[in-house]
């Protein structure tokens, strides 16, 4: 597996660097560029779960992984809730406006959940068990230290690379970003782009 010591010995490849005076800001510069990165929705941060809704509760927890959400469905015995067809997703505070207007709140099915601060509430106080099926995309749940992977390293590899360089050489007194780091890094989101659709395309 690519560490982040593996993507900051590379980079110093690239820029011909010796020594390691300059490894904390490359890592901090790697870092950042995962930074930008959250919120992604590429084929290889795709991931599938599903969370238990506890009887005489409002809210659980979400995926530590958790970045930007695809699907919920709720499953209730043998019937399948999805989104616009009896759960839906919505935003937080109109759930609030519109489900959460009596204390306590009613018990019974959820019929839409919303996201905040990494937690999934419902519309209603579980009357029973429920499981949640989720899709969602993934982040890392911590930024890598050096010996650290991350979900961008392998398919993402080049991007955060690319990326990471970049924000290096701005921020840095001694070295200058050019052009040419910016359009070689605009021509590997492009690629990444383009394997994305392809992966969809073929799924």
């Amino acid at each position: 597996m690519v560490t982040l010591a593996d993507v900051r010995e590379r980079i110093k490849s690239d820029m011909i660097i010796s020594g390691s005076s300059w490894d904390a800001q490359i890592d901090d510069a790697i870092r950042s560029s995962l930074r930008q990165l959250r919120q992604s929705k590429y084929w290889f941060l795709e991931a599938t779960l599903e969370i238990t809704l506890e009887q005489g509760e409002l809210a659980t927890a979400l995926p530590s992984d958790f970045s930007v959400a695809d699907t919920f469905d709720l499953l209730s015995g043998t019937s399948r809730l999805t989104h616009l067809r009896g759960f839906d997703l919505m935003p937080y505070e109109d759930m609030k406006a519109t489900y959460w207007t009596s204390h306590p709140v009613s018990t019974g099915t959820p019929v839409a959940c919303a996201i905040f601060n990494k937690t999934l509430y419902f519309t209603h106080t579980a009357d029973k068990e429920y499981k949640i099926r989720t899709a969602y995309f993934r982040q890392d749940a911590t930024l890598p230290s050096a010996n650290d992977t991350s979900v961008w390293f392998d398919d993402g590899y080049d991007v955060v690379r690319a990326s990471a360089q970049y924000i290096f050489k701005r921020e840095s007194q001694q070295f200058s970003a050019t052009d040419e780091d910016g359009t070689l890094l605009q021509a590997y989101l492009a690629n990444l782009g383009r394997q994305h659709e392809k992966y969809i395309a073929g799924a």
